[in-house]
């Protein structure tokens, strides 16, 4: 139920950051690792507002990636990796990995990934480095572990797949795909579901 609000609130947003915000077609790649050096690695990321969290439309943030501007925080960067993975040609399949977890002081924190399968199969996830991989035989949520042990988290809470299955020639992504979780949003540890 809560993904379903979260996918609302994404599209509102996106349409909203659309339309207040400059645009620019989000520009194709040939190599998965051509995105990081096109972010620069996040070294421009920027917070949202606090208390305000939204998702930027790719547009936006490919217009501000050209004008080398500081852009969004990790969903944006998420997307963005997702529809230029999926513009490109570059995947199979591809969505927007997100884990939760509580950090060494007991307080939650949050991530979202760009998580893909290449025309090969092979399966990856990606923030602002280079893609890295999803063990072979490992179930879908493992990335999660991945993201958890990066951030030095304690431990994991949930895990989250929203599927995009199409992109608008507006740049705009289509979640209608998959959608699933793995572990509680609130109180109980990923591992007691």
């Amino acid at each position: 139920m809560i993904l379903f609000f979260i996918r609302l609130w994404y599209r509102f947003t996106m349409v909203w950051t659309r339309w207040r915000k400059p645009t620019a077609a989000v520009q194709p790649i040939s190599r998965a690792d051509e995105i990081p050096l096109r972010i620069r690695e996040g070294n421009d990321y920027r917070a949202d507002p606090k208390f305000f969290d939204y998702l930027a439309h790719p547009r936006c943030f490919q217009a501000r990636v050209n004008a080398g501007e500081n852009t969004f925080d990790c969903e944006d960067h998420a997307t963005y990796w997702a529809v230029v993975m999926h513009k490109s040609g570059l995947c199979k399949k591809v969505a927007l990995g997100m884990v939760y977890w509580l950090d060494q002081a007991g307080k939650r924190q949050g991530h979202v990934v760009c998580v893909y399968e290449d025309l090969y199969g092979r399966k990856f996830w990606a923030d602002y480095r280079t893609p890295t991989p999803i063990e072979p035989y490992a179930p879908w949520w493992h990335f999660g572990i991945d993201v958890l042990s990066e951030f030095q988290g304690k431990r994991l809470l949930k895990v989250a797949y929203i599927e995009i299955t199409d992109v608008h020639a507006d740049d705009t992504p289509i979640f209608r795909g998959e959608h699933l979780t793995k572990g509680h949003w609130f109180g109980k540890s990923f591992w007691e579901s």
